[in-house]
């Protein structure tokens, strides 16, 4: 994710690191970083099978007792973005199992 945010993003100039990242919970859980190739129907940019997966993630960390979990969802389009923020508010308990008190600000 990082390479691919590096040319994104930055055109290259982002630093890297030193050393090796250490794992934490959300690692644990879900895996390391990386892609998700989620297929789904769509009339516009937003797939609402993408914020279905997207949920299915969260209620892993929750369901494994994950708080404030140090997680980015990242989507190169604002209707997916706010589709994403759409479906979360539709399930505010999540937020209280992940111990996250406000959607848009964490």
């Amino acid at each position: 994710m990082f390479g691919i945010s590096n040319e994104v993003a930055y055109d290259g100039q982002m630093v890297h690191a030193a050393g090796k990242p250490k794992p934490g919970a959300v690692t644990d859980v879900i895996g390391r970083s990386r892609w998700f190739d989620i297929d789904g129907e769509a009339e516009t940019k937003w797939c609402p099978a993408e914020g279905e997966f997207t949920v299915r993630l969260l209620r892993e960390l929750a369901s494994s007792g994950v708080l404030d979990p140090d997680l980015f969802v990242i989507t190169p389009f604002r209707d997916v973005a706010n589709g994403i923020r759409k479906r979360l508010r539709t399930d505010p308990d999540l937020f209280d199992k992940l111990g996250i008190a406000d959607l848009d600000n964490g």
